[in-house]
């Protein structure tokens, strides 16, 4: 019988600072998957979208490098990794061998069959807001997988990104860990301090108590262009 390969398509492995989320500041090993199926304006790894681009590795291969950073916390972000078969065999993997692994996916692809198998993965979902471009790509379906320890994303570059996070958040009672991020730009200082005026003002309710305002450390740290970071 032949031996099964398994097979991910592999932009770049590296070690940082996780930059954004609850897990903001541990250090991580990033495992960056090529492929997305958006293309949100503001994409600050638009590099990753190509899902020709990458070497062809094994999970074996991948596992070997995340051994070799000497890491506890692996992040498999993209592009969108989801759209590999195969991540949730190198989830499975790393988690048997004792890391802490978040995956990052953008919320327009169902997480069931990943939540099924791997049940002590940590899902970082975003829910993409009107200014990317990419409104309404959101599969609902989602929210009735996500769990208390998981958490919910909102990349924000207007005042109508927040009314939209908001909106989303009152309307659908997220059960997970709520973060909304001021997008890199120009703008993400007023947009931040517009943001903490709008949670002051107590207007949405319960979920207050819930929301994270965060800043992206790993670009305030080393700027929005480096990548590997």
């Amino acid at each position: 019988m032949n031996e099964v390969i398994w097979l991910l398509k592999v932009l770049e492995v590296f070690g940082s600072i996780q930059g954004e989320g609850i897990h903001t500041g541990l250090s991580t090993t990033f495992v960056r998957l090529s492929g997305c199926n958006l293309r949100c304006i503001w994409c600050d790894t638009a590099y990753s979208q190509n899902g020709s681009s990458g070497t062809d590795s094994t999970v074996e291969e991948v596992m070997i490098r995340i051994r070799d950073l000497g890491r506890p916390y692996l992040c498999i972000t993209g592009g969108e990794p989801l759209l590999q078969d195969d991540v949730i065999t190198l989830c499975s993997a790393a988690i048997e061998e004792g890391y802490e692994v978040d995956i990052e996916t953008n919320g327009s692809i169902r997480i069931e069959e990943l939540i099924s198998r791997c049940p002590d993965v940590f899902i970082s979902m975003d829910v993409k807001t009107p200014s990317s471009g990419q409104e309404g790509s959101f599969h609902e379906d989602n929210l009735g997988f996500l769990r208390g320890e998981d958490q919910l994303k909102f990349i924000v570059s207007d005042p109508a990104d927040i009314d939209f996070a908001l909106h989303f958040i009152r309307d659908h009672s997220p059960p997970c860990n709520l973060i909304i991020t001021p997008c890199n730009n120009e703008d993400g200082e007023v947009l931040a301090e517009h943001l903490s005026r709008e949670l002051e003002k107590g207007a949405y309710g319960i979920y207050l108590n819930r929301i994270r305002l965060m800043l992206q450390m790993h670009r305030t740290i080393w700027g929005p262009d480096r990548k590997m970071v």
